[in-house]
């Protein structure tokens, strides 16, 4: 779409703005224990709302798609290019959008949240 998007296609060995870069093993381990931290989560809170539920299992998905592609491949794949920011992926979207409907449910329907 010129000057407003493209699609470019990056290989990303790090995680978000390629910070640790060249990590993989970490990166895998800190996503997989997050997976498992919100699995667990949402398990004990069957009851919550129903945007904590969407917003974990957005990062959830975002977190394991991620994970697959440096799992199998030791990178992650990114394509949307916005030329003011880096490159990104599906599965950022789902991870930032996720993180989105968290703040929302913590700020809002959070009863615990005092």
């Amino acid at each position: 779409i010129g000057s407003i998007m493209s699609l470019t296609h990056v290989e990303n060995t790090g995680a978000a703005f390629s910070i640790l870069s060249g990590n993989a093993v970490l990166l895998l381990a800190i996503t997989g224990v997050c997976v498992v931290i919100g699995l667990v989560y949402m398990v004990r809170h069957k009851d919550a709302h129903w945007t904590m539920h969407a917003a974990l299992s957005l990062i959830i998905s975002g977190g394991v798609s991620n994970m697959i592609d440096r799992a199998l491949k030791g990178s992650v794949t990114d394509m949307f290019d916005f030329h003011f920011w880096p490159v990104f992926n599906i599965a950022d979207i789902a991870v930032c959008v996720g993180c989105g409907l968290l703040i929302i449910y913590v700020l809002f329907e959070d009863k615990d949240n005092g």
